[in-house]
């Protein structure tokens, strides 16, 4: 492959297609001529007799299972026309007339994004055998997809917890305890009173913050990327900040009032993205009545505006 052309996505295709159907669909996409784009088996091409100034290429080969073809698809940096990978899925999918997957940004291998002919895009899990000649398995989707009505539905909870969420409160707090547990040490020539190592409170206080900064995170973005949220899994955000005001009176007071400072801003910032329900919303999650939510945090009284596990 030529050094100037850039890869533009891996994907798999369900059913039937035929090579000259998806060189048109290319040539539409990139806004080329039909001419301008190479299609070639790579099981079956002599690289010899290749067109390497074709200006976009689709390599090829034919997939056992559920899918149909794998495609690798590249585009040289001189195509004005240069869609992201998910925008391309979407687009073959609308011109093919075919179920498009390519691969997810979450760390599981199984993680996909499946689009529909009709642009809808729902998560999806694909399994490939340890076969020599892999077969391939949707093993579930997030949303029905009339196309695959055999497929089950469910939520991708592996997906969920591999998610990038950012956490730059919880990464300073961090790097704030190194700093002051590395200048006690020079300073007094002692080890610091309270080890900052994993398995420390210090340690599993930060763990507790970055877990509570990540679900703010997702109540204030309403769950994005994927919309929804496990009631039991935001229960478990839940009980990271009860670990927070736990794990607050084993700490020394410089490290205590660092933790408060980080938290504190964590919680305005919940706040103004819930409203008080009296713990009516997580009562009926965990089935007990809202006066046995009395002795809980002020954070288990609150409701985001809207509750994402509705309807799993």
């Amino acid at each position: 492959m030529r050094r100037d052309v850039r890869v533009m996505g891996n994907f798999f295709v369900t059913g039937e297609l035929r090579a000259d159907r998806l060189a048109a669909a290319l040539a539409e996409i990139f806004r080329v001529v039909p001419g301008d784009v190479e299609v070639v088996d790579t099981e079956t091409t002599d690289p010899e007799g290749r067109n390497w100034d074709a200006l976009v290429f689709c390599e090829y080969e034919v997939a056992l299972g559920q899918v149909s073809w794998a495609l690798d698809v590249y585009a040289q940096d001189t195509v004005t026309e240069q869609p992201g990978e998910a925008e391309l899925a979407r687009r073959l999918a609308a011109e093919l007339r075919c179920v498009v997957l390519h691969p997810a940004a979450e760390a599981p291998p199984s993680a996909y994004w499946l689009v529909t002919p009709d642009g809808r895009a729902t998560r999806a899990r694909l399994y490939a055998s340890d076969d020599d000649e892999p077969v391939h398995s949707i093993d579930a989707v997030e949303d029905p997809v009339p196309q695959l009505p055999d497929v089950r539905v469910a939520l991708m909870r592996e997906v969920i917890r591999e998610q990038s969420v950012p956490t730059p409160v919880s990464d300073v707090f961090f790097h704030a305890v190194e700093e002051r547990a590395k200048g006690w040490a020079e300073e007094s020539g002692e080890a610091v009173p309270l080890d900052p190592g994993p398995g420390s409170p210090l340690w599993y206080a930060g763990n507790a913050l970055g877990a509570w900064e990540k679900s703010v995170h997702r109540v204030e973005n309403d769950w994005r990327p994927g919309g929804r949220y496990p009631a039991d899994m935001y229960v478990e955000d839940l009980r990271a900040r009860d670990r927070i005001a736990e794990l607050s009176d084993a700490l020394p007071e410089e490290f205590r009032d660092l933790l408060r400072e980080s938290v504190d801003g964590l919680d305005e910032r919940f706040g103004k993205a819930t409203r008080d329900d009296g713990g009516s919303a997580l009562g009926a999650v965990l089935g007990v009545s809202r006066i046995a939510m009395v002795d809980k945090g002020w954070w288990w009284h609150r409701r985001p505006a809207r509750l994402p596990w509705e309807g799993l």
